[in-house]
């Protein structure tokens, strides 16, 4: 069965990832550091180490961000630099036994699976 990273209930003391969250099916946008990637680029903010941004306490920190359109991530683009100049955008094929994703439009967090393989749905944005 799959599950989320153990140690979230060690400091989430609300349900996370949160109730209404749902599995994604569909086509989202994540901006990686690149040249290539893997599925640790899908792991918590947490996890990778944007910790003074993101503390456990938060729900949201044990989720990666990722965009539902390619119109979102090209407004992110355009008022970000990082986003232009640095790394890649994949587009990625989520399904449901990669996690889920919180409501919304825009920016969605994404709480990936312990274990799930998202790499093998992924391609480059050119």
């Amino acid at each position: 069965m799959p599950h989320f990273d153990p140690e979230i209930p060690n400091y989430v003391t609300d349900q996370c990832p949160p109730g209404d969250a749902q599995a994604p099916d569909g086509t989202f946008y994540r901006h990686v550091p690149g040249p290539t990637w893997t599925n640790d680029d899908f792991e918590s903010d947490y996890r990778t180490n944007k910790k003074p941004l993101r503390p456990p306490e938060k729900c949201d920190s044990w989720a990666c961000s990722i965009f539902d359109s390619w119109r979102t991530a090209e407004a992110m683009m355009a008022r970000y630099k990082k986003f232009r100049r640095q790394g890649m955008w994949l587009e990625v094929q989520l399904q449901n036994h990669h996690g889920v994703v919180n409501h919304g439009s825009g920016h969605r967090d994404f709480w990936k699976y312990v274990g799930a393989d998202v790499v093998s749905y992924c391609k480059v944005m050119p």
